[in-house]
C-alpha cells in the first residue's frame, strides 16, 4: 500500500497562519477595548468638568445681578465713601485692636531651672 503523500506542509502552514492570524485579531481587540475605555473615562471627566464651569458662570451671574442691584450698591456707597441719606446721622464704632506683636505673648525664661519645672512654671504660675 502505498501513502497518500498530500501536501503535509500546506495544512501545517494554515494552521500557523490561522493561529496568528486569531492572536492578532485578539490583540487588536483587547487594544480596542483599552482604547474606548479610556476615551469613555476622558469623555466622563469632560462632562464633570462642563458641569463645574456651568456652576460657576451661574454663580458669577447671580453675583453680577446682585452687584447690580441697588441695594448693594447703596451699601457700597455708605461703606466706602460714606454717603448717608438727608437727616441721617452715621456713628462710627472702633473695632477692637489685634494682637500681632510677639511681645503679648507670656513667654517665662528661667534657662538655669530643669525643663519638667520651666514645664510647670508654664502652665501652672500666676
Amino acid at each position: 500500500m502505498r501513502k497518500k503523500k498530500g501536501m503535509p506542509g500546506y495544512w501545517t502552514l494554515l494552521s500557523v497562519l490561522a493561529l496568528a492570524l486569531a492572536v492578532f485579531a485578539a490583540v487588536s481587540f483587547a487594544q480596542e477595548v483599552r482604547r474606548r475605555a479610556a476615551l469613555k473615562e476622558h469623555v466622563e471627566s469632560l462632562r464633570r468638568e462642563i458641569a463645574e464651569r456651568e456652576q460657576k458662570v451661574e454663580g458669577l451671574e447671580q453675583l453680577t445681578n446682585f452687584l447690580k442691584t441697588s441695594n448693594y450698591l447703596e451699601r457700597s456707597a455708605r461703606e466706602k465713601l460714606n454717603v448717608r441719606k438727608p437727616g441721617e446721622t452715621v456713628v462710627m464704632v472702633p473695632s477692637a485692636p489685634e494682637v500681632n506683636s510677639a511681645s503679648d505673648v507670656r513667654r517665662p525664661v528661667r534657662t538655669n531651672r530643669p525643663i519638667p519645672l520651666q514645664w510647670w512654671d508654664l502652665y501652672f504660675s500666676p
